[in-house]
C-alpha cells in the first residue's frame, strides 16, 4: 500500500509538472543541482538497483534541455556564462566498472564532463566498498535464506521477493551497519559474512588504475575517502589520515591533485569541512538532498536513482528537497 502511495504521488507531480515550479523556484534564487549517481547497467542488483542506460540517456536529454550543464572544475566561472538556465553538475561516486561501459559513453554522447569520485583502496584491489559486497551476497542468496538474517541489533526483515522490498531492505540493512565505526563495523560485518558467504559468488567490478586514467580525460576526477568509511563515526585523527592518503595517492599513482572529496555515506562534521579547505582542495561534495550555490565551497548532491524516466526528472530538478525539509519540520 505505501509504495502504491508513493507511486501515486510522484505520478501526481509529474502531471502537475511540479518539474516547471521547482526549475522557476531555482532561477529565482540562483540555486545550483549537483546530481549524485552511484551505476548506470542494465543488469539490477534488485537489493541495490542501477539506472537502465536507456533512462540515463533520456534523463540526460531531460537534463541538457531544462539546465546549463557544466563540469564541477568550470563551476566557478558559470557565472560569466550568458544562459537563463540554472546550473547543474553531475557526480558519480565509487569508480565502478559500469562507468565506463555505460554512463561514460551516454554523457560524451550529451557532451557532458562529470565528475567522478573514486576509492583508491577499491581501484588498487579491484574490490567494491563492503556494501556493495553487502549487496552482492544479498543478491547471491535464496530470499529464504535473507529472511533469516539477524544481526545485533537489527531487527528489520526482507517481507516479500518484490523488487521494491529487495531494494528497501538492501538499504535497511547497509543503513544499519554505515552508522558505526569502523571497527564496530567490521566485527559485525566479518560474522555477517562468516555465516553466510558459504561460497564464492559474483561480485561488482571496479575500474583499475589504466581504465581510471583513460576516464580521466573526459571526466573530473575526485575522492571518495581511501576505504569509504562513514567520516561522522570516526575521530578527527583518522579523518585527516584518510584526507592524506588521498591526496599521496592521487599525487603518487594517478600524478594530479587531489581537488575534490565526497564524503561517503553522506557522512561528516562542520570541522571535516574546515579541514578540507585548509589541506587546499576546491569543492568538499555532500549529499544532503538540498540546493547548491556555485560560489560555495561545499556543494550538496541529490541522489538520483529510481526505475523510471518520470521519477528520475522529478529528482533531477531537487523534488526531494521540500520532502527532505519537510521531514526535518515534523
Amino acid at each position: 500500500m505505501r509504495n502504491r502511495c508513493k507511486r501515486f504521488v510522484k505520478w501526481g507531480l509529474a502531471t502537475l509538472r511540479w518539474d516547471a515550479v521547482l526549475l522557476a523556484r531555482m532561477r529565482r534564487n540562483g540555486s545550483c543541482v549537483v546530481l549524485n549517481f552511484h551505476r548506470v547497467n542494465p543488469h539490477p542488483n534488485p537489493y541495490w538497483p542501477a539506472i537502465h542506460p536507456n533512462h540515463f540517456d533520456q534523463l540526460l536529454g531531460f537534463v541538457v534541455k531544462q539546465f546549463d550543464v557544466v563540469a564541477i572544475s568550470h563551476l566557478g566561472s558559470i557565472q560569466t556564462r550568458r544562459t537563463e538556465k540554472p546550473p547543474a553538475v553531475l557526480s558519480f561516486d565509487d569508480g565502478y566498472l559500469d562507468f565506463l561501459q555505460f554512463a561514460s559513453p551516454i554523457l560524451n554522447k550529451h557532451h557532458i564532463r562529470a565528475n567522478l569520485n573514486i576509492i583508491p583502496s577499491c581501484v588498487e584491489s579491484g574490490m567494491p566498498p563492503w556494501n556493495i559486497l553487502l549487496y552482492d551476497l544479498l543478491d547471491s542468496m535464496h530470499s529464504s535464506a535473507v529472511r533469516s538474517i539477524t544481526l545485533p541489533g537489527f531487527t528489520d526483515t526482507l517481507k516479500s521477493d518484490d523488487f521494491s522490498e529487495k531494494a528497501r531492505f538492501g538499504a535497511s540493512i547497509a543503513g544499519f551497519l554505515k552508522n558505526r565505526p569502523r571497527q564496530e563495523r567490521l566485527s559485525i560485518f566479518n560474522a555477517f559474512f562468516s555465516r553466510f558467504a558459504e561460497s564464492a559468488f559474483p561480485v561488482t567490478a571496479m575500474m583499475n588504475r589504466d581504465q581510471l586514467k583513460s576516464i580521466a580525460i573526459d571526466h573530473d576526477i575526485g575522492a571518495h575517502s581511501y576505504h569509504h568509511e562513514s567520516m561522522g563515526y570516526e575521530t578527527d585523527s583518522f579523518f585527516e589520515a584518510d584526507v592524506q592518503s588521498c591526496k599521496t595517492y592521487f599525487e603518487d599513482v594517478l600524478r594530479t591533485p587531489c581537488r575534490y572529496y565526497a564524503f561517503p555515506n553522506g557522512s561528516y562534521r562542520r570541522e571535516h569541512i574546515k579541514l578540507l579547505r585548509e589541506r587546499g582542495f576546491e569543492r568538499a561534495l555532500l549529499v544532503d538532498e538540498r540546493y547548491a550555490k556555485v560560489s560555495s565551497f561545499e556543494l550538496p548532491r541529490f541522489t538520483i536513482s529510481a526505475d523510471s524516466i518520470r521519477e528520475l526528472k522529478l529528482q533531477s530538478v531537487g523534488y526531494r528537497a521540500k520532502i527532505y525539509a519537510n521531514s526535518n519540520t515534523d
